[in-house]
């Protein structure tokens, strides 16, 4: 009866249970569990909404079977980290819990140190993820490893973002037909070519935004006559390399498009002025 007098008790159950939703990741992580240790009934009551649940970071058994129970049939945000990055690293035995889940994983952020954690996701995420919208991996390496192929089958015909940032792929995977942002970061100009690119872009009809930062090939193997178009482009960010024109003149850009490039000058000279683009309309 006391309970019942608690101001925080007059809210009514479905409000009360949607507050935890507005609290940033960590914070809801961190909290979640401890308001299931209140009292019985908001233990109930935060129990049964999935949309608490659906955020894994697999470094616990018993913690991912309980969010995997929970979350019901809600999709699912994972966030692995491996090797020596800060923070615990994701345990292998918990990922594997998620094998019969692949389906319902919408987001897939991935921060590692060494290969072994690529060759790991790829084996958990070797199958189609029909549902998969956003794609992050970060390799903090000395060198570049290649994303393995095999990764989602290939197929991300869901995926709207895509950041690549110390690891280099096999460019175009078969469906990025929905692709609205693309972000290609510290790849060496070995790692992947102007063709690649180009590629991709052709695969992408809808992309909006794409970044690349120390990304860009200093030479190109496309045909001189090749152009592909971005129709949709709003946003396109180049930093780092001073032959930005082997790929722009085999892009067409809307007029109203934001182009930024960034680099440095070591000379007297403006690099701008040996490597400029047939157009400068956009910049």
């Amino acid at each position: 009866m006391k309970n019942a007098f608690a101001l925080i008790n007059r809210i009514p159950p479905d409000a009360l249970s949607l507050i935890p939703e507005y609290w940033n990741h960590r914070e809801r992580d961190r909290n979640l569990i401890k308001l299931t240790h209140v009292c019985r009934g908001w233990r109930v009551l935060f129990a049964s909404r999935p949309s608490l649940w659906n955020r894994l970071n697999c470094v616990d058994v018993n913690k991912t079977l309980a969010y995997l129970k929970r979350s019901q049939s809600s999709p699912l945000e994972v966030s692995l980290k491996g090797g020596k990055e800060k923070g615990v690293p994701y345990c292998d035995d918990a990922l594997h819990l998620l094998d019969p889940h692949i389906g319902r994983v919408k987001s897939l952020v991935v921060i590692g140190v060494w290969e072994d954690v690529l060759l790991g996701i790829t084996t958990h995420f070797s199958c189609p993820v029909p549902l998969l919208e956003h794609l992050s991996i970060t390799i903090h390496s000395s060198w570049t490893p290649v994303l393995k192929s095999a990764l989602f089958d290939r197929d991300l015909s869901s995926l709207r973002t895509l950041e690549l940032d110390g690891v280099a792929t096999r460019l175009p995977w078969k469906n990025l037909s929905n692709l609205t942002s693309f972000s290609l970061s510290r790849v060496p100009e070995d790692k992947f070519s102007t063709e690649a690119l180009l590629n991709l872009f052709e695969r992408a009809p809808l992309l909006r935004k794409v970044s690349l930062i120390h990304s860009i090939p200093n030479s190109s193997n496309a045909p001189p006559e090749r152009v592909v178009s971005l129709p949709l482009l709003k946003e396109f960010d180049i930093r780092g390399s001073l032959p930005f024109s082997t790929l722009l003149n085999h892009l067409s850009v809307p007029p109203n498009a934001l182009m930024t490039m960034t680099f440095n000058i070591t000379g007297d000279r403006l690099p701008i002025q040996d490597h400029h683009p047939k157009s400068l309309a956009n910049f």
